[in-house]
């Protein structure tokens, strides 16, 4: 960076702040939804859950402190800039770990929904691609002299990661999304169909968002490396996966709160349409009995009320 410019410098840093802010907020609200609705989960995934916050937590203090040294602790000293503080070091770790989480948790239900295990072999395979150059670049960061020739040293390592992670996060939503209308094609029952079609919106808007801020940190950093911007999405990121994986938690909801006469409408509208959706009896059903009157006399039937053979009984 031959001329300084704070807006590419420290901008995307205050900006990614900002968002992370606002996103760790809404991560704390769903948890506090989640722990709220589903009190008998597994204790493995109250635990999963608490861990996210926990991380969630220390991710936005490291990116707090970062934003203090480069805006006040360096102030007026620009040529300072050219390096991240180690608590930015630290940031990346406490991504990675975030993300691969998240990915191995939607990897786990990939297998859960297909039954296979090629496909969730080939997404674990790639995140930890996405994973591992993660900690191996948070080390040589914390060797840096400058941000251009970190960059430029470990060019392969940061693109390798970033479209790693993108990758595994597109393929996960795409089988994810391909199995759910492979078993919505499948289903007769116009309620188990609605259902299924929310399951796979809430599907496609859990997983599109990692994936596009995934892509979109890809297309910065490939365009764009001699400047701050995609750290500035990279640092987000983090925050997109938590939130995916407490929606896709907290999504349950709306199938857990159906009551028997009511059934989900594509896009999270409840309508009290249930049981129009199931076979009504409104017409009577015509029986035909043979029925047989041994009498006495032959004059007597009519008295006994008896009907002929074959008249049909409206029941």
């Amino acid at each position: 960076m031959a001329t300084f410019q704070p807006d590419l410098v420290i901008g995307p840093l205050e900006l990614g702040t900002v968002v992370t802010s606002v996103l760790f907020g809404c991560a704390i609200i769903q948890a506090y939804v989640y722990y709220s609705k589903f009190t008998a989960d597994r204790w493995i995934i109250k635990a999963m859950v608490a861990t996210m916050i926990a991380l969630e937590a220390a991710h936005l203090a490291c990116l707090a402190d970062s934003l203090w040294v480069m805006t006040i602790t360096t102030y007026g000293y620009p040529g300072k800039l050219v390096v991240l503080p180690y608590s930015g070091d630290l940031l990346i770790i406490f991504s990675a770990i975030i993300s691969c989480c998240v990915q191995v948790f939607f990897i786990y239900r990939l297998y859960k929904l297909s039954g296979s295990t090629v496909l969730p072999l080939i997404c674990l395979g790639m995140s930890a691609v996405f994973t591992i150059p993660g900690f191996i670049i948070a080390a040589a960061a914390c060797r840096m002299t400058s941000v251009v020739q970190f960059e430029i040293e470990q060019f392969r390592a940061i693109t390798t990661s970033l479209v790693a992670g993108a990758a595994c996060d597109v393929m996960i939503t795409t089988v994810l999304t391909y199995h759910l209308v492979k078993i919505r094609k499948s289903s007769f029952v116009q309620t188990t169909a609605k259902s299924m079609d929310l399951l796979i919106l809430y599907t496609i808007e859990t997983g599109l968002a990692p994936s596009v801020f995934a892509l979109v940190t890809v297309a910065c950093f490939l365009t764009m490396s001699q400047n701050y911007i995609w750290i500035g999405t990279y640092v987000v990121l983090a925050n997109v996966y938590a939130n995916s994986l407490l929606a896709a938690l907290n999504s349950r909801s709306v199938f857990r709160n159906r009551s028997p006469d009511e059934h989900i409408e594509l896009g999270s509208r409840l309508s009290r349409s249930h049981t129009s959706s199931m076979p009504k009896l409104k017409e009577a059903i015509i029986i035909n009995v043979t029925q047989s009157v041994i009498c006495e006399n032959d004059g007597d039937d009519q008295q006994r009320g008896a009907r002929p053979s074959g008249q049909p009984v409206v029941v």
